[in-house]
């Protein structure tokens, strides 16, 4: 007869050895929620790796077919999961942060796109460590490196450091492939204030760039709609404005306009320069008493929050 499975013994993780990638699990199920952990978990909840391709597959099929984001999200989350605990790394690590990050891409949601960046750029050095390189464990490898690149243009403060470093990283053969070469030429384009060069690229990002970018667009044509009313008077036609801003409508550029405090003639086809720009000049404050306590300056926003 085969022997007993092994008594699950509660253990605090960290304790006693009981560290992640020390569990083999022996769970046959496709799905299972993810887990807050703070002790280890019976290997029968946990499940091997060849379930885990399957339960993969299975996710990316009803996301297809019926998306539900909250489920996916949750599932994607449970198979990092026991590959972490099990310390399954290579093609299924791999693929399910892809897969989390094409699906957050796709919903806009940036805190989970880079959430899952770190380690998939994690997994991808770990590969260059071994001396199988990042494209052994995922042929998209290039595709994702370049959704980094992006993500580092997203903080207007830090850009130019984080991203400059990252590109100075990149091997030659790295550099040549498409997705990359797309993102090197959209940071270039930001630092030299080519807004033209800008647009065009966000128009024809490959594959999901575009997506990454929709994160950082807004910014970028705040900066051009200051250079057009600042440099063109009287009256500036919307729609010149919607295609110099790359919108798809002429009422969202219209929206965004009027959000930034802009204005318009009375027919409300044309931007007013002269009075946008008065609208948007500040009063100036008042000298502080002698004496007085200097306001105290708000910080620096580090992050953007994603309005659709």
């Amino acid at each position: 007869p085969p022997p007993p499975p092994p008594v699950y013994k509660k253990t605090e993780l960290g304790i006693g050895g009981a560290k992640a990638g020390n569990i083999k699990g022996t769970s046959q199920e496709l799905e299972r929620a993810y887990m807050r952990l703070h002790w280890v978990p019976d290997p029968a909840t946990v499940r091997p790796e060849p379930v885990l391709k399957k339960a993969l597959s299975l996710v990316k099929e009803k996301w297809v077919s019926k998306p539900d984001y909250g489920h996916a999200n949750d599932q994607l989350m449970s198979i990092q999961q026991d590959c972490k605990l099990q310390g399954i790394t290579g093609g299924v690590a791999c693929d399910a942060f892809e897969t989390h990050i094409r699906i957050a891409l796709e919903r806009g949601n940036l805190g989970d796109f880079a959430k899952c960046l770190a380690p998939l750029c994690e997994l991808y050095y770990l590969a260059d460590q071994k001396g199988v390189g990042a494209k052994a464990w995922s042929a998209n490898a290039d595709e994702f490196l370049a959704y980094r690149l992006l993500h580092g243009m997203i903080e207007e403060r830090d850009f130019v450091t984080t991203t400059s470093a990252a590109i100075a990283g990149l091997s030659p053969q790295q550099r040549r492939s498409e997705d990359i070469s797309h993102a090197v030429d959209v940071a270039k384009s930001l630092v030299s204030g080519d807004h033209h060069t800008f647009f065009k690229l966000y128009v024809d990002a490959p594959k999901m760039g575009g997506f990454a970018m929709d994160f950082f667009v807004d910014r970028v044509r705040m900066v051009a709609l200051n250079a057009y009313v600042g440099s063109m008077q009287p009256y500036i036609d919307l729609h010149d404005l919607k295609q110099w801003l790359h919108f798809n409508k002429r009422k969202e550029c219209f929206r965004f306009l009027k959000d930034k405090g802009m204005k318009f003639s009375d027919d409300n086809k044309f931007l007013d320069t002269k009075a946008s720009r008065e609208a948007r000049t500040p009063t100036p404050a008042a000298a502080p008493k002698r004496g007085a306590m200097p306001g105290v300056r708000k910080p620096h926003p580090t992050k953007l929050t994603l309005k659709r």
